[in-house]
């Protein structure tokens, strides 16, 4: 928008002020020595005054933008205090959708398509920005005649960042760009968190009031307001947000004042009198016995919360935000090859996923991944053993199928083979695999069978009803590669320190991830010292804010107390690290299963995984090996055993910088299955690139 089209606006706005305030002018003088409130709402037209080549850090090759125009909104409160009747003060609040596009041409070599040869021509650069401001305006009104008012101030604003999308583009058609033969170029899009975040700028405006009663007291006033930006948008670069604010404001005024002064009724003159008065005495037992002074109520206690954030060597800092950063992953799952049965079962469980002989042709190890669950990839085990014996022609496969040794699978001394050989009949049948390259082998139990006791019995027959799958070509029993986009979080952990002074019993007390969010915590008569939490991503999705909120019931009123802490939830996207060439955007995650039941040893399998983590993690500025287990036993036990299995890693690994973490009995993944309880027993090692 350029200069001759803003001042054509600014005077078609102020004609129509003027047709408006003849009617209003000719109405009687309404009272101004009254407050007013009210709300306020408009349509605002920004016009931007850009005088920068490119926004910081985002590449451009614009000569200059110089001039930028849009159209957004305004909703705001009002509050006016009269001082005379030509003067008042007042202050609004405001939120204003500033936001506008940003042009600019230039010539160029461009090819044509139907000319079939590079010609001269113009092209647009072209900005979109989205930035929203909420402020105060403190102004002084002016009042010359009847409802039409004059407004002189300021407005303060706060601004948090600025989106933008940017392209560069060419509007005719049949042409290209010489450099990559396309029509547009440098498309790039994100969030400016370098911005000036206090914005200034002068108010000018007009309006004029029009009674919706006979007393005056509710009125609507159409507002004309024009703002001259003062500050920048952003450092280091001129740009600046100027606006016509068109909009209509309701406003409530106090009961008029009557016109003149009430006049005062003369009273009586008082007279002595003729003769004293008689003094009467007062019998004493008629005076009344004065009411014993009622105790004061005792004062509620007060409630507070602390929160810290704690790091992996239980070193505590405070707690001013979550910040979530996406972060290229790459995980190399590994593939569990046990197919478990049901009692006296040589059928496949229906969890496991089956294709039909039809569909095995578009299956890849892709397809398995497509969910990043784990268990979900192992369902498909058939299928990836399946896609890896077809491109590997010389891979022969051994299962050697088994019972749970129980008198119940005793009694049916081929149940262990027919396990064996229904998995034999859909790899041949489905897969297409020879039947030569697939031999079959049957144990009563397992080789490293699961043994445990008590109420657990259960679950260790369960998972020694398995067929074992086993290949001369270690290709085919290796881990899934899953490469994917991950959000990391940090602080992974907090610490709250909740207080209640003066200490009073409770009936009950509650921590919440927010106001209505998940309960952290809860107990009774006392509160806990304090109180550890992991922050997990499901608490975080749908807010901006992380406000924990704890609120307490005393046991003696039934009065509840509450307190609540608010942290900003920052996000960074990928994209954004992208741009800043940050290196800590890559992190591996190599997983080492299996461990049999109560076992830490490293078997064949295992080590020559950590070979292949060997050399990239010498690379790495941080190795994590964490050891973990199933819930079954005793959780000191397993706890200890986590250790056994993550240290048994690291002194193979032989990794100075590795953090050694036993993380115990896990519920990352359902204790429910075989399966689930298999995945548990493992050790991970996280590799990070700083």
């Amino acid at each position: 928008m350029n200069t001759t089209h803003t001042c054509t606006r600014i005077a078609i706005l102020l004609a129509l002020f003027a047709i408006l305030s003849a009617e209003t002018l000719a109405q009687p003088v309404i009272d101004n020595l009254r407050h007013r409130f009210g709300v306020s709402a408009a349509v605002v037209f920004n016009i931007h005054s850009p005088d920068f080549k490119q926004l910081p850090n985002v590449p451009n090759c614009c000569p200059q933008f110089e001039s930028g125009s849009g159209t957004g909104y305004a909703v705001g409160a009002l509050y006016e205090h009269p001082l005379t009747k030509l003067i008042s003060l007042g202050i609004r609040a405001t939120l204003m959708d500033q936001r506008a596009s940003l042009l600019a041409s230039e010539r160029t070599k461009m090819f044509s398509t139907i000319l079939n040869a590079p010609v001269d021509k113009s092209f647009e650069h072209r900005i979109d920005t989205r930035l929203t401001t909420i402020g105060i305006e403190p102004m002084m009104n002016i009042n010359p005649a009847g409802g039409l008012r004059f407004h002189a101030g300021m407005r303060l604003a706060y601004m948090s960042d600025i989106q933008y999308s940017q392209r560069e583009s060419i509007i005719e058609d049949g042409y290209v760009f010489l450099d990559n033969q396309l029509r547009t170029r440098n498309e790039l899009s994100g969030t400016l968190s370098a911005t000036n975040a206090l914005q200034t700028a002068v108010l000018l405006g007009a309006s004029i009031e029009f009674p919706l009663n006979r007393v005056r007291t509710v009125m609507l006033a159409p507002e004309l307001f024009y703002h001259i930006g003062v500050s920048n948008l952003a450092p280091d670069i001129s740009w600046r947000a100027n606006a016509i604010r068109l909009g209509i404001a309701l406003k409530f005024a106090d009961p008029p004042v009557p016109a003149g002064n009430t006049p005062l009724i003369p009273l009586p003159p008082v007279t002595a009198p003729d003769k004293p008065l008689a003094t009467v005495a007062t019998p004493a037992a008629t005076v009344p016995a004065a009411t014993p002074a009622q105790p004061a109520p005792e004062p509620l206690p007060v409630l507070t919360l602390r929160a810290v954030a704690v790091d992996e060597q239980d070193n505590e800092t405070p707690l001013r935000s979550i910040r979530i950063e996406e972060v290229i992953s790459t995980e190399h799952k590994p593939l569990l090859t046990y197919v478990f049965f049901d009692e006296r079962s040589s059928e496949l469980p229906p969890r496991y996923t089956l294709l039909r002989p039809d569909q095995h042709a578009f299956f890849t190890e892709r397809s398995a991944t497509a969910s990043p669950d784990v268990l979900d990839i192992y369902h498909h085990v058939l299928n990836i053993i399946g896609r890896r014996m077809l491109n590997a022609p010389l891979a022969t496969l051994t299962l050697t199928g088994c019972t749970d040794g129980t008198a119940s699978e005793s009694s049916a001394p081929q149940l262990a083979r027919r396990r064996a050989e229904t998995v034999k009949k859909y790899l041949t049948s489905v897969w297409r695999i020879p039947a030569q390259r697939i031999s079959v082998d049957v144990r009563a139990v397992p080789q490293n069978p699961s043994r445990s006791q008590g109420g657990d019995t259960l679950l260790s027959h369960a998972e020694n009803r398995r067929v074992e799958i086993t290949s001369t070509d270690d290709a085919i029993t290796a881990p899934v590669t899953v490469r994917d986009t991950v959000q990391n979080i940090s602080p992974k952990r907090v610490r709250f320190y909740p207080v209640l002074s003066p200490v009073r019993p409770l009936a009950s007390w509650d921590l919440r991830t927010a106001k209505d969010g998940e309960s952290i915590a809860r107990g009774g008569a006392t509160l806990g010292e304090r109180i550890e939490h992991d922050i997990r991503m499901t608490m975080l999705t749908n807010s901006n804010e992380f406000t924990p909120t704890l609120t307490a019931t005393l046991a003696s009123t039934d009065n509840v107390l509450s307190a609540e802490k608010r942290y900003r939830i920052e996000r960074i996207p990928l994209e954004q690290r992208l741009r800043e060439s940050r290196t800590d955007i890559a992190r591996e995650n190599y997983g080492l299963i299996i461990f049999d039941f109560g076992k830490s040893e490293l078997n064949a399998n295992h080590k020559r995984i950590v070979s292949m983590v060997r050399r990239r993690a010498a690379e790495a500025d941080a190795v994590r090996i964490e050891g973990f287990t199933d819930e079954i036993g005793d959780a000191q036990f397993n706890t200890q055993l986590a250790f056994e299995r993550a240290t048994a890693v690291a002194n193979d690994l032989g990794i100075e910088n590795a953090t050694v973490h036993a993380a115990g009995e896990s519920s990352r993944i359902s204790n429910t299955t075989p399966e689930g309880r298999f995945y548990n027993r493992t050790v991970s090692i996280t590799i990070e690139h700083k």
